[in-house]
């Protein structure tokens, strides 16, 4: 349930109308008196509580199943289209958009290709228009409160500033809360790295402290978490390993500016072209090429061999900075069993330090839904925080 000490209200009210309305998003369907033994509350306050939720349509009241003798009692559900949300996915070249409800489920979507020559002006009219479309199918009594902005490269979280990325390199100190707000109240921004991570750390049932994600694909990413501490990437720019230098690189020129970059030699276009697969960059999405790449002979190709010593170099020395209990890979070329056995066996040899031993890599994909579920997360707490704002029409 919904942690309602970073919420503000401006009474007790509100506040008991939101802890409802996050009960139901656990577990929809609840009588009122389970809601009330639930939460606390008296049986009056719950009447007070339900018949203000249901005047500003945020939830219904159905007749249960009747159960032996008397008269059936009644479950109040969720309204879960009476609030939305939109998040865009920009990670490959074709960006993908959804509406979403309160409970998650998608409204309508959309994938388009932004040019990867677009700049600020040119990505700032693209996304207000993908997200009006999608607001155009917002059912009569939604209100649409924020948009989540899922990104690859580096990004300054909290002031919402895209500061690079490989996908449009022309795309430089880009300010999405002020490019977005003409179409939308709220914007998120994170690395879908992050997101992702999320979704599996919270998933693990072994004792896991800390963990690292790496993403091999149109780019190479790291991210990073722990139980113990706030997500370090959520503080500012974090784990753009596709950028750390390597001597053997040098002559290669890298669209950040630099040379000699990880990613001059593992990134997914450039590897493509040299394995002669350069028609597969077509496709777009990272999840239809790995679907090409999983039974090709790629593991032998001087290339292909290159980039898994560099890659596992890369993965050696990011576990002697953070120490990870675990290790997830995911991308286009984990999908190769081949690629994937002799990456796992060149990052072990790479060793840790004196008898402490190297996590093991698992590979893992990560379901659409669910990184949509983790990317609406922070803009359903927004809305829990403003029920009255959104009753009134104010957002």
């Amino acid at each position: 349930m919904q942690n309602f000490q970073n919420l503000r209200f401006s009474d007790a009210h509100e506040r008991d109308c939101a802890r409802v309305v996050s009960s139901l998003l656990e577990a929809d369907g609840q009588s009122r008196a389970s809601l009330a033994a639930t939460l606390d509350l008296t049986s009056m306050t719950t009447s007070r509580i339900i018949a203000d939720l249901l005047d500003n349509g945020f939830v219904t009241e159905d007749v249960a199943e009747r159960r032996g003798r008397g008269r059936p009692g009644t479950l109040v559900r969720l309204n879960a289209q009476r609030i939305g949300f939109t998040v865009i996915k920009m990670t490959s070249y074709l960006v993908e958009g959804a509406l979403l409800d309160l409970q998650g489920n998608i409204i309508t979507s959309q994938t388009k290709r932004l040019n990867d020559d677009a700049d600020n002006q040119q990505m700032t009219v693209f996304l207000q228009q993908m997200i009006q479309a999608l607001r155009a199918s917002q059912p009569d009594m939604m209100v649409h409160v924020g948009t989540t902005i899922l990104v690859a490269g580096i990004v300054d979280v909290k002031k919402r500033v895209w500061l690079i990325t490989s996908r449009w390199p022309q795309v430089r100190d880009f300010n999405l809360a002020e490019a977005l707000n003409p179409v939308t109240p709220l914007v998120c921004l994170f690395r879908q790295l992050d997101i992702e991570l999320d979704v599996h750390f919270k998933a693990e049932t072994a004792p896991v402290n800390t963990a690292a994600l790496l993403h091999w694909g149109w780019g190479i990413g790291l991210a990073y978490c722990s139980r113990d501490v706030a997500s370090i990437a959520h503080q500012g720019p974090f784990g753009e390993i596709g950028h750390w230098r390597f001597d053997t690189l040098q002559d290669r020129p890298c669209g950040c500016g630099n040379r000699g970059c990880l990613e001059t030699a593992v990134a997914l276009p450039v590897l493509l072209q040299q394995l002669g697969l350069d028609e597969l960059t077509s496709l777009g999405q990272e999840q239809d090429i790995g679907g090409y790449l999983q039974d090709a002979s790629l593991a032998d190709h001087a290339d292909m061999q290159l980039a898994i010593r560099l890659v596992a170099r890369a993965l050696g020395n990011m576990c002697r900075i953070l120490f990870p209990d675990r290790v997830y890979l995911t991308g286009p070329f984990t999908s190769n069993q081949a690629v994937f056995t002799q990456l796992c066996s060149q990052f072990q040899a790479e060793g840790l330090v004196g008898a402490l031993k190297l996590p093991d890599v698992i590979m893992v994909q990560t379901e659409n839904q669910d990184i949509l579920h983790s990317a609406i997360r922070p803009l359903i707490e927004n809305a829990l925080g403003n029920l009255p704002a959104i009753a009134a029409g104010e957002l």
